[in-house]
């Protein structure tokens, strides 16, 4: 029994020890009119806070935020998988599919880069919580592809033997959120960034795919990571020849890079 009752409470401490919700207050304070994180305090008088964010344990790390924010927090969304949803006082909750994205989750995540468009200026602040299982849940093609068709192509990745980075970095060439792009949509805000993180390592710019992150791979990477895992010629046609083009610098940008000014 006294083996039984110590085995019992290693596992409630091993589940506590992650909890997002208790993670994000453990680092998180409000003092007045300011935000403390990890020993640094930003302002909060005066200016908007917006709240936005994605992955499995985003409702959770949100429902953190808003206890700590508290009326200073002005609205927020999150994406989270399905069956994941609770009520939350200010932010908005959307669902999508994971671990392979789906119609609706692309959907969402068009609502969120709108969402945050529309309701951040320079003065503001953006508080966004990230976790694993982002990447699924925003599932925004480049122009160029279908969502169908980036579809086709995560489900080839998962299939092969490629690891989280490998499919990562496909995802990141492909999309209009991931590898650091979803500050094309801030307005020029500024950024506070938690992530919880599901990769060994703690890599920033493989957590969800880096929505917010510098992301040093490149298009030619893509092209490597193709040839090695021989899904060339499963690919959809528009993606191989995307991807091409970026590789041979015909065309597509790069993501923003550590030295990119955003």
């Amino acid at each position: 029994m006294e083996l039984r009752q110590a085995l019992d409470e290693i596992q409630k401490s091993a589940l506590a020890a992650v909890d997002p919700h208790r993670a994000v207050l453990n680092l998180l304070h409000r003092e007045q009119d300011h935000l403390n994180i990890d020993g640094h305090h930003y302002p909060l008088s005066d200016r908007p806070v917006i709240l936005a964010g994605v992955g499995k344990a985003a409702v959770p790390m949100a429902q953190a935020v808003e206890s700590v924010l508290g009326d200073q927090l002005v609205k927020g969304m999150v994406i989270v998988k399905y069956g994941h949803v609770a009520s939350l006082q200010k932010t908005i909750v959307l669902e999508g599919a994971h671990p392979e994205p789906d119609q609706a989750g692309c959907k969402a995540a068009q609502k969120l880069l709108a969402f945050v468009e529309d309701n951040l200026n320079p003065e503001a602040l953006l508080l966004v919580v990230i976790s694993g299982g982002g990447s699924a849940l925003l599932p925004v093609p480049v122009e160029e592809i279908t969502f169908e068709e980036k579809r086709q192509t995560t489900s080839l990745l998962l299939q092969s033997e490629a690891t989280i980075q490998e499919i990562n970095t496909l995802r990141k060439h492909l999309s209009q959120v991931k590898g650091g792009r979803m500050l094309d949509y801030t307005q020029g805000a500024q950024l506070l960034v938690l992530l919880l993180s599901d990769v060994v390592g703690d890599d920033l710019a493989t957590i969800a795919s880096g929505p917010t992150s510098p992301d040093p791979t490149t298009f030619q990477q893509c092209a490597q990571i193709i040839r090695k895992h021989e899904i060339e010629e499963q690919l959809p046609e528009s993606v191989r020849r995307y991807l091409s083009a970026g590789a041979e610098n015909r065309g597509p940008v790069e993501t923003p890079k550590p030295d990119d000014p955003r």
